[in-house]
């Protein structure tokens, strides 16, 4: 099975510094949309602006949890891979030990 299974540890860890760099920005980014909706210069226009704005809010709200979420995911994922990846080696590695030689009784 271990030939049926690969995991890129490099690039599972860039994914994760990418979405949490993704959500970050996403947080840090100023909404203007009540600034926008002042100057529109039509009240439907307004308020479809602040709607929009509003939505807006919410759904980046959503996509940073989902966003965080697919990131712990991946680190979890590439701790386990990584454990699992130790774990054969060492089982390896004291299967192909040398037996010790212990001494014969007199």
């Amino acid at each position: 099975m271990g030939d049926q299974l690969r995991a890129d540890l490099g690039r599972i860890h860039d994914l994760v510094r990418q979405l949490n760099q993704l959500c970050g920005n996403l947080s840090d980014t100023p909404t203007r949309f009540d600034e926008m909706a002042g100057a529109m210069g039509n009240d439907a226009m307004s308020a479809a602006t602040t709607a929009f704005g509003d939505d807006w809010g919410l759904f980046r709200g959503q996509l940073i949890a989902d966003l965080t979420k697919l990131g712990v995911f991946a680190e979890t994922a590439a701790q386990s891979y990584a454990g699992v990846d130790s774990d054969l080696a060492g089982r390896i590695h004291g299967m192909l030990a040398p037996p010790s030689h212990k001494p014969m009784p007199d």
